[in-house]
């Protein structure tokens, strides 16, 4: 035994310095919890002197400001347990069990070590009587272990073990051998989701793909009773076949319990990664949104590489962590996206109620972007972020009465310019949206379409278009269809898109100009029975790709004849799987008449049209009358066959400057413009026709200007004859 003596701190200081912040802020009464809880720095003197004798033992780290407090490691914390008879800070914590590692204990034989943490310590071990490797915790303590440590680890091993998941760690036994409480679990061949984190090797899709994984997994065990509580990077592993897994049920409470082993005024998890009624011992007001916001905080760190919040000691995190909002995620990563950067910060809340509900609607919200759909989490504005940061210059934040942590060199800065700055923004109050606005638009993006797509090819040739009328950079963005393109402009991730007419739903975005027309229809094939639109419910039909153009309007005919897109087969398939899949009956197809794949199809002779009942009356459609001539012969019957038509236009949003909107318009119809390269899109004259689209005012007032004067010209010349 070592009898070295323990470095002494003054646990009454420590828990009162403590126990003050949190009266600060208006958390409890400080004095009425000391007269109440006065045992307390008795009984961690008692712990303390009994790890006197303990081997190997470390000397524990000071709560105190300013007393020896050695930076925090942000990537290997460990889990903080602040109550009346535990206190557990680091990996430096004692260490009682005896080494085991090469001896048989009951039907397991100890490999080696593989990790510990505060309370327990893993090894690899052989199960001889099953053949296999298993992963074997041990409280660390061991018999010295007191009872809360006991009944923690048997919550722990009991909260897994009720979990069957892929992503949660499966445990096989649990037991007791020669006064050494454990539990068997699987062995997980791979590495720790923190080691991702530090590599910054995943790309944007596959952290949502990761994440998605983990939150489903949290959902089932919320959905099963259990609140793991202690969510972090190095509590989940990566295999080596890519699944994460869940591991450190150590602090999980069962929601079906009343009994609590963790008192009211008890902080538990890890800094870091907890939320904030998590770090003010707020119990009542842990759910499964507590958990979500850890999730946020994994999520944070597998973007920037960096937990949310970072200081010099665990208490200025915990500060941190209940007081100030974190960094916006693309302050360092740029290259987030901005819906995952929304998704972030959404389970970062401090409020639970603005988190997302369940870690299930996290999951499906990941899901949206991952399928590039709209995501329900709304973007942080600017002037939020600015505020954010604002309020971390020291004088600012002792006009507010709060405390800064760390201050940046930036924010010590910004405070000598405080009050120039304040006027300047006074007197420039009115200019700056506007200043907003054109430093936005001096990078031009374009939304265009899906690879090798005429979109694709049109939008190259009218950026390098718009790029030489306008001395502006344009940047072209490929798009997964017309739903993304849409949610680009909505969201400001795009100034102009191309889009079909149809899909216009929101007032805020407007046309900008027709391209070409784009018709629909129904093909089967000769053999098949259906004789109708309205006969397709139940039939496998391709219906075009998932969040596409031709998707939409698919599924917008269907519902005008009451047929839901869930009725039918093969849904998400494209039409040009009609020459290779010979169960696929059929396909509902928006295209140009002189598509080449469509062209193909209906040249081999075996498919046929249907006729579309009452289509005069079908919303969102124009009707358009096709002749013999459109398609290839025996297509179409002799006197014609109306189909539902649409346009592919140009759109932007109704804020869009006027400047910008001619300078399209001017790239589209002068003289060696877009309409000289591209025979197929509307001329000038043919564009200005359509009079009843829903332009954006500047392109309404250049068309009604072009039909005036192509009529002022047309009586000018009936006059001559």
């Amino acid at each position: 035994m070592s009898d070295q003596p323990v470095n002494r701190i003054d646990l009454n200081e420590a828990f009162a310095r403590y126990l003050r912040l949190l009266d600060e802020q208006g958390t409890i009464d400080v004095d009425k919890f000391l007269q109440e809880h006065s045992e307390i720095a008795n009984e961690l003197r008692d712990l303390i002197e009994t790890a006197r004798h303990i081997k190997n033992m470390a000397g524990p780290k000071s709560l105190i400001p300013g007393k020896s407090q050695p930076k925090v490691d942000e990537s290997n914390q460990e889990t903080l347990i602040f109550s009346g008879d535990s206190l557990s800070l680091s990996q430096d914590a004692t260490d009682a069990e005896y080494s085991v590692i090469g001896k048989q204990l009951g039907d397991y034989r100890i490999l080696q070590e593989l990790g510990r943490g505060g309370m327990g310590v893993v090894y690899l071990a052989e199960q001889v009587s099953m053949g296999r490797k298993v992963a074997l915790k041990m409280i660390r303590s061991g018999c010295l272990a007191s009872e809360n440590d006991i009944q923690r680890f048997y919550i722990e091993a009991q909260a897994a073990g009720r979990l069957k998941h892929p992503s949660i760690v499966q445990v096989y036994q649990v037991g007791e051998i020669g006064g050494h409480h454990f539990f068997s679990m699987e062995h997980i061949e791979g590495k720790s989701l923190s080691t991702v984190c530090k590599s910054q090797e995943l790309s944007s899709e596959q952290i949502a793909s990761l994440m998605k994984e983990i939150a489903e997994a949290a959902d089932f065990a919320h959905q099963h009773g259990v609140l793991h509580r202690d969510l972090k990077p190095s509590n989940i592993i990566i295999g080596n076949d890519g699944r994460p897994k869940i591991l450190d049920f150590g602090l999980a409470k069962n929601m079906e319990s009343k009994d609590h082993l963790t008192s009211s005024g008890s902080a538990v998890g890890t800094p870091s990664y907890m939320p904030p009624e998590q770090a003010q011992a707020s119990r009542d007001e842990i759910t499964c949104r507590s958990d979500v916001y850890s999730l946020g905080a994994i999520l944070y760190e597998l973007i920037t590489g960096k937990p949310p919040f970072r200081a010099g000691s665990l208490l200025q995190i915990l500060t941190l962590v209940i007081h100030d909002e974190p960094r916006p995620p693309r302050d360092t990563n740029p290259h987030c996206p901005r819906d995952l950067e929304a998704i972030c910060l959404k389970c970062l809340q401090k409020s639970p109620l603005k988190r997302y509900e369940t870690a299930n609607r996290l999951s499906e919200d990941l899901g949206r972007f991952l399928h590039g759909d709209r995501v329900l989490a709304g973007r942080s504005r600017w002037y939020k972020r600015a505020w954010h940061w604002l309020r971390n210059v020291p004088f600012i934040a002792a006009v507010l009465g709060r405390k800064t942590i760390n201050p940046t060199i930036g924010h010590v800065r910004f405070q000598w310019s405080a009050v120039a700055l304040l006027i300047s923004l006074i007197v420039g109050g009115l200019l700056i949206p506007l200043a907003i606005e054109a430093n936005r638009v001096s990078i031009i993006d374009l939304s265009t379409g899906v690879s090798s797509g005429s979109y694709e090819r049109i939008g190259e040739a009218f950026a390098r278009e718009l790029h030489e009328l306008t001395g502006r950079e344009v940047q072209t963005h490929p798009a997964a269809g017309a739903v993304q393109s849409h949610g680009r402009l909505l969201s400001g991730d795009a100034d102009i898109a191309f889009l079909q007419e149809n899909t216009l739903e929101s007032n805020q975005l407007k046309v900008l100009a027709p391209l070409y027309r784009e018709v629909v229809l129904t093909i089967v094939r000769n053999d098949s029975p259906v004789k109708n639109t309205t006969d397709l419910a139940g039939k496998n039909i391709a219906l075009g790709e998932s969040g596409s153009g031709m998707r939409l309007s698919s599924e917008r005919l269907l519902r005008y004849y009451q047929i839901e897109a869930n009725q039918m087969r093969d849904v998400d398939g494209s039409y040009m799987d009609l020459l290779t899949d010979e169960d696929l009956q059929g396909a509902i197809i928006t295209v140009k008449l002189d598509d080449q794949p469509l062209r193909q199809i209906l040249e081999t002779g075996d498919f046929r049209l249907l006729p579309f009942p009452e289509i005069r009356d079908i919303p969102g459609f124009r009707a358009m009358l096709l002749r013999q001539s459109d398609l290839p012969s025996g297509i179409i019957p002799r006197e014609g066959m109306f189909v539902p038509a649409t346009f592919a236009i140009l759109a932007v949003r109704q804020s869009t400057p006027n400047d910008l909107v001619l300078n399209c318009l001017s790239a589209l119809y002068r003289d060696n413009g877009i309409t000289s390269q591209f025979k197929d899109i509307f001329s000038l004259r043919q564009a200005s026709a359509w009079t009843d689209l829903n332009y954006h005012p500047a392109a309404q007032r250049y068309f009604a200007e072009a039909r005036t004067e192509f009529e002022s010209s047309s009586s000018l010349l009936s006059s001559e004859k």
